[in-house]
């Protein structure tokens, strides 16, 4: 297996950073959180930065003022959110 460079978002004062190439970005879904720590805007802006990702908006609910989502929601998307991790692995020979 090939290695892979790790794409990190980290929503630090509202900026994003990533390290990656962008030729192992292009193509991948970005998937926002709802809250404090994982910031919808964030992962949006991921997106328009990452020629050919898709932003996969799985939580709804917005939760501002709380630092990470009630389990109850990420538990509902758990298997969409899955699928996604699966795929990406698999696109990637993981």
């Amino acid at each position: 297996m090939r290695s892979k460079t790790a794409l990190i978002a980290l929503a630090t004062a509202g900026s994003v950073l990533v390290g990656a190439s962008m030729a192992w970005a292009d193509g991948n879904d970005i998937v926002p959180g709802n809250d404090k720590t994982h910031p919808r805007a964030v992962g949006e802006k991921a997106g328009k930065l990452i020629p050919g990702s898709e932003v996969c908006i799985l939580l709804q609910t917005e939760h501002p003022d709380v630092d990470v989502s009630p389990a109850e929601e990420l538990e509902e998307v758990a298997d969409q959110h899955a699928k996604l991790y699966v795929d990406f692995m698999r696109k990637h020979g993981a």
